[in-house]
């Protein structure tokens, strides 16, 4: 317990002080204009009112996710040694590198839980950590998603460290998240009125599907089936039954995940370049709308429930905002 308390100080003085750098980085880059109000569309879906949803936030929550990938990715490769040589052939080194990168998630989730906890019931006294957490978002992403993992992490790495399905469950979650919020920050930045920045919108979603397709439908079904058959065989209740619990709950939000990456490659692969401000409109609005179905390794935010759920604001701030971002590159060029 002491080493993780002290991973998670880590981890929030390293994801604190990283966030600050990208900030400024983020805003002075030339499509962040374009990009802000889309940032600002995905905090409303997410729960946050209006009022707060000022520029600084949106910087900094887009920063924010920008260290997050980063995080993730770093953690899923330290599973790599493991998930391809084996617990045995990997060796001291890739089994230590494997059981850190558990412990790093952990880290991660408890930092993140204690600051929205924080911002959601005591936001006046801890104001200089941001804005107000919305009572939905804190529920789904700190009751649901980070006190799972927490509560699974850490007793699998201490009694079936060893069991080859939580190897490849683990590395494929944190490795697919970092991939999917790497390429959803990327699609935030593209003006999709220009031909290549339009292609390569379309292979974001062709590698994303392709993402959680393998990770969330193929590697998550066999695996957690495995998971389970390894428990029943153990005659271990305990890690049945709540395998049996948490399973089914994230089986529920990687059904979602899966069709909705589906829909998306559907309606989006063959489709054209946009010709006016109406369709890339159309183009901007799925954009905010699957980034809102994207949640941290698998958790969804409060608009795909309807908790929460504001309309997005598409044609009037965006709009605005991509005519002066055009004029101001037009201008540049």
């Amino acid at each position: 317990a002491a080493v993780v308390v002290i991973l998670a100080i880590i981890t929030a003085i390293a994801c604190e002080v990283l966030t600050k750098k990208v900030i400024k980085a983020v805003q002075a880059a030339e499509w962040w204009p374009l990009a802000a109000p889309l940032m600002k569309d995905l905090l409303l879906n997410c729960g946050y009112s209006e009022e707060d949803c000022t520029p600084e936030l949106a910087v900094e929550c887009y920063a924010f996710v920008c260290v997050l990938v980063g995080h993730h990715i770093i953690s899923g490769c330290l599973t790599l040694p493991v998930v391809w040589s084996g617990w045995t052939g990997a060796g001291q080194v890739g089994r230590v590198m494997f059981l850190s990168a558990g412990l790093a998630d952990v880290a991660y989730d408890l930092y993140d839980f204690v600051k929205k906890f924080a911002l959601c019931f005591f936001s006046y006294t801890f104001k200089w950590l941001g804005a107000p957490c919305p009572l939905s978002f804190f529920i789904l992403m700190g009751l649901v998603h980070h006190s799972l993992a927490i509560s699974l992490v850490i007793p699998m790495n201490m009694k079936y460290f060893d069991l080859q399905a939580y190897h490849y469950i683990i590395s494929s979650l944190l490795l697919a998240a970092g991939i999917c919020y790497a390429a959803g920050q990327y699609k935030f930045t593209l003006d999709v009125q220009r031909k290549n920045e339009f292609m390569q919108y379309k292979f974001i979603v062709a590698l994303q599907f392709v993402v959680i397709v393998f990770t969330r439908g193929f590697v998550w079904t066999t695996q957690f089936y495995a998971a389970l058959k390894h428990f029943k065989a153990e005659g271990d209740t305990v890690f049945f039954v709540g395998g049996c619990v948490s399973g089914a709950l994230m089986s529920f939000f990687n059904v979602v995940l899966l069709s909705d990456a589906t829909k998306a490659a559907i309606k989006w692969l063959p489709k054209r370049l946009p010709q006016d401000d109406a369709e890339c409109e159309q183009v901007r609005r799925e954009v905010v709308r699957q980034e809102s179905r994207l949640g941290a390794i698998g958790v969804l935010p409060p608009v795909a429930f309807g908790i929460g759920a504001k309309k997005l604001h598409a044609v009037g701030t965006v709009a605005v905002a991509a005519q002066k971002f055009k004029a101001v590159r037009n201008k540049n060029n």
